[in-house]
């Protein structure tokens, strides 16, 4: 052979209590299918040993497995309705014995097996047991809590941690060496109980999970108050407490009031629980919510509270709004929020404008989607004071940012101009003319009618604005109106108007180079209402055009 190995088995055994005269062993731990010869030698107790027979052409044979273990017989399960008579070994536990299996079933026994009981081939090569349990009766949803590894051969009984005063329902089945499992056994039902509470869960937390929801987890409690060693339970039941208040409070301050909103029986792990958040939605602008969560058995015996947890809900990005804090100005004010970073799937966003003399509501505007491209919406009033404005964007999961700004309005417009492709020709050198040229463009609602031009530069001197055009082509001033600086300009007839979202060329004539200075352009003008405002733009050396809050230019 080309690998030899040997066995020793005792003449006679015992097989189940059955002396064995027939000489005969089982040898395990073979291959399945694979193929394996044999020979037998005798051995006294003095050492002295035969040769081996058959000396030549050994019988040989497969390895298969025909044969599945039978069913346990007499399981039982220990079943405490009271703590009465409970063994403290037993706390929290259901205890389970059966007898030991010892033969196959009587369909898969081997024919000529001159060992067997009532028919059936002994059962030589168990493994363990596989122990089920199920919460209902009908064995449907049976779970296996005990495998071979957990009750091998040899071992008739276990002990199951479970939650107390809770029937549970039992079958055991054996497994041989193949893996082969029999039938399972006859039900039983067992019941545990205690003398001790649960402990308190720990690692309470609670997150918005989307607009009517807040998610709260926590780590499985398990084990009991025993002392001094506390013991391992298993629990089912959760009750979970809600507090709502003031956003600096800590979730253990003595004013927050706990209330019971739900119990859960969580198939997770870790545990947790949907609050549904409808009632409180509104509150949860301006207050937290904080929860706490006990752990309870069906006696019922429930734990001491967790330490509480402040809810958190998460947003992504940051408000970007106008007009900026404190601004003033008067006519149509253009309100726009938009969304910076936001990472989040969706934002949609709310605007609310109050008077601050009398609380009157001047604006309230909802936006069904917010981006970082800005949302506007058009705040129109002859009101004036002073007003505060409150913005906010919600994600799709409910969370809210928000800031609140305050705005003055007054009977001025503010500017509402702006200023682009300012162009100087030529640039450099001693021309006879400069010209000026850039473009204006109306942001406002309404009409705009230019009533004076005020053209400024570094240097004075001699030299003079001869023509000042708006739009390019149509005189506002001049030619030949030869003013110093600071030069400024009424329309020769009527105010040009630049409509609603319009741009206007203009252009500005010098009969000498500008070239290398600062000019400072001031346009007043009055919407189709009579209000007033004005803008003031500085175009630089290199023709860089800003805008001037303070109404003059470096």
């Amino acid at each position: 052979p080309t690998a030899f190995s040997t066995r020793s088995f005792t003449y006679p055994h015992l097989d189940y209590g059955t002396l064995d005269y027939l000489g005969h062993g089982f040898v395990s731990g073979l291959i399945q299918l694979n193929n394996y010869c044999f020979q037998v030698q005798a051995r006294d107790l003095a050492g002295n040993q035969s040769g081996w027979a058959p000396a030549l052409s050994p019988p040989c044979g497969q390895v298969v497995n025909n044969t599945t273990p039978g069913t346990p017989l007499n399981l039982t399960a220990s079943y405490y309705s009271t703590t009465s008579g409970m063994p403290s070994t037993l706390d929290g536990k259901v205890q389970l014995n059966w007898d030991d299996l010892k033969v196959n079933t009587v369909g898969t026994s081997l024919s000529g097996d001159p060992n067997s009981i009532g028919g059936a081939t002994i059962l030589r090569d168990l493994a363990g047991y596989n122990v089920y349990r199920d919460s209902t009766s009908a064995f449907t949803t049976a779970t296996v809590i005990k495998t071979p590894l957990d009750v091998p051969v040899g071992t008739e009984a276990v002990q199951d941690t479970v939650t107390s005063c809770k029937d549970f329902f039992y079958k055991v089945s054996a497994v041989d060496l193949c893996g082969t499992e029999g039938a399972r056994s006859a039900i039983v039902t067992g019941r545990a109980n205690t003398l001790y509470t649960p402990e308190a869960p720990t690692g309470v937390s609670a997150t918005r999970l989307d607009p009517n929801t807040m998610r709260v987890q926590w780590t499985a409690v398990t084990a009991n108050t025993a002392t001094p060693t506390p013991l391992p339970i298993t629990v089912e039941q959760y009750k979970i407490y809600r507090a709502l208040g003031a956003t600096s409070l800590s979730p253990s301050d003595p004013s927050l009031t706990y209330a019971l909103v739900g119990t859960a029986t969580p198939t997770t792990t870790p545990p947790t629980y949907d609050d549904n958040i409808l009632s409180i939605k509104n509150n949860l602008k301006t207050e937290a919510a904080f929860y706490k969560v006990s752990a309870l058995d069906y006696c019922p015996n429930e734990s001491a509270q967790s330490d509480g947890a402040s809810a958190t809900c998460v947003f992504n990005g940051t408000i970007v709004q106008s007009p900026a804090n404190n601004a003033s100005g008067g006519g149509d004010v253009t309100i726009s929020l938009a969304i910076s970073g936001g990472t989040d799937p969706s934002y949609v966003g709310r605007v609310h404008i109050t008077k601050d003399s009398d609380g009157s509501v001047a604006l309230d505007n909802t936006f069904a989607s917010i981006t970082s491209t800005p949302s506007t919406v058009t705040w129109s009033s002859t009101d004036t004071g002073i007003f505060t404005i409150y913005w906010e964007i919600e994600n799709n999961r409910g969370c809210i940012a928000s800031l609140t700004t305050k705005y003055t309005r007054t009977n001025n417009l503010p500017c509402q101009l702006a200023a682009s492709g300012a162009t100087l020709t030529p640039s450099s050198g001693s021309p006879k003319t400069n010209k000026l040229g850039l473009n204006l463009k109306n942001t406002y609602t309404k009409g705009l009618d230019i009533n004076q031009i005020t053209v400024t530069w570094t240097n004075p001197g001699t030299r003079h604005i001869g023509e000042i055009q708006l739009p390019t082509g149509t005189s506002f001033c001049g030619p030949g109106a030869n003013k110093l600086s600071p030069a400024v300009c009424t329309p020769s007839f009527l105010a040009p108007q630049i409509t609603a979202c319009a741009t206007n060329g203009t252009l500005n004539i010098w009969d000498a180079s500008v070239a290398g200075e600062t000019i400072t352009l001031k346009y007043n003008f009055t919407d189709t209402t009579g209000l007033a405002g004005a803008c003031t733009f500085c175009v630089s050396p290199a023709q860089a055009i800003t805008v001037s809050t303070s109404g003059s230019c470096p």
